[in-house]
């Protein structure tokens, strides 16, 4: 079963809604809701704010618009493809994997010598921000509206770098 082929009951929104402004929101069916709201009392710390609200319109409105999940989607299997390409035959990578624009690389488990910290910061004096899930695996998480101009310069960056972790 394909993921897009599922329909959750309930899913919550947060940073992403307002590109990081202070909101979230949770979704669910009708019949859930209904037979919930009289129990639920809704709290909101920041939620109501009228700036974070318009944001989040504003967010809504240029994804659908411009179709982001479209391009990220596309963005994603490109970069997909280009990692498998370059990366893949190198006998410390794992695994290569993402859906739309979070992609992840692992590296296998205990290699000798390689400090994560030590790379992500070569990676990031080079201009490349990248987070690591754990000691030897990496998130690729561009912004979605990412050029392919800056999309291919933080590939060619994290290829190179990922090529030398060994050879130094």
């Amino acid at each position: 079963m394909n993921i897009e082929d599922v329909t959750p009951d309930i899913v919550t929104f947060a940073k992403w809604i307002a590109n990081g402004a202070n909101i979230a929101a949770t979704v669910t069916t009708k019949e859930i809701a209904e037979k919930t709201l009289d129990k639920s009392h809704p709290q909101s710390t920041f939620g109501w704010s009228p700036l974070n609200v318009a944001a989040a319109l504003k967010t809504l409105e240029i994804h659908t618009k411009d179709k982001v999940w479209k391009k990220a989607k596309k963005d994603g299997e490109y970069v997909i493809k280009t990692l498998w390409s370059e990366l893949g035959c190198l006998d410390y990578i794992d695994d290569i994997n993402g859906m739309g624009l979070e992609i992840g690389v692992a590296l296998k488990q205990g290699l000798k010598g390689f400090k994560m910290p030590k790379f992500i910061e070569k990676a990031r004096r080079k201009g490349l921000h990248l987070a690591n899930a754990d000691s030897y695996s990496f998130q690729i998480m561009p912004p979605l509206t990412i050029s392919r101009k800056d999309l291919n310069k933080g590939l060619e960056i994290f290829v190179k770098n990922v090529k030398e972790i060994f050879k130094s």
